[in-house]
């Protein structure tokens, strides 16, 4: 029986992993991240500042609910908490030619004392994040485990036995390729969005995604 429950999970992963095919965006503001598929988008938006000796942290995922309604000549789409959603307020996120812009109150405690207006109840008065690059990807996922990263080479795939990053346990990282075992990721900072490190890991170490 614990022979066919880790036959499906594995049988799970791999067809999570191989039905998230779409594009991974990233902004001028590296404190936001995005992925759409098939017209449904996910993202997540993570900021530290400290104000007045106090740590203040910015911190939310979003995913959409109707990605193909029209306002304004703009795509707007309302998005709702999630498995991971630190916020107690849904919203929209507005994209156009400029960029996206995220129309929210307060989307959590640490963000009502943030010193940059970067959300707004009005849309033109959030801050815009510029598209700056888009790839192929798989999806963004939360890692279940803590982890390492692995080589690849001719004769397969290795542990690096230097110590480099930290793979922790609930770190958020993007999926973009899947080679057998092994997926190779890219590893966000633990105070913004901005990509930390890059590398091969087991699959079976990505825990959910966050549209989950």
């Amino acid at each position: 029986m614990k022979i066919l429950n880790k036959l499906a999970f594995f049988l799970c992963l791999f067809c999570s992993l191989n039905s998230l095919a779409g594009t991974l965006y990233s902004f001028d503001n590296e404190n936001l991240i995005g992925f759409e598929d098939g017209g449904k988008i996910i993202g997540s938006y993570l900021s530290e500042d400290h104000a007045d000796g106090h740590l203040l942290e910015c911190k939310f995922n979003f995913k959409t609910i109707n990605s193909n309604t029209k306002k304004e000549k703009n795509k707007i789409t309302a998005w709702e908490k999630n498995k991971y959603f630190q916020a107690k307020a849904n919203g929209y996120l507005y994209i156009d030619d400029d960029g996206w812009r995220i129309q929210i109150n307060f989307p959590s405690q640490g963000c009502k004392g943030f010193p940059r207006s970067v959300f707004s109840s009005i849309k033109m008065e959030a801050e815009t994040a510029a598209i700056s690059g888009k790839k192929n990807a798989l999806g963004i996922f939360v890692l279940n485990k803590n982890t390492n990263y692995y080589s690849k080479s001719v004769d397969g795939f290795h542990p690096i036995q230097t110590k480099g990053d930290n793979l922790a346990k609930d770190d958020l990282v993007s999926a973009i390729e899947k080679q057998g075992d092994f997926t190779y990721i890219e590893h966000y900072s633990w105070t913004s969005r901005a990509i930390k490190s890059s590398g091969w890991i087991k699959s079976i170490d990505l825990g959910d995604s966050i549209s989950q």
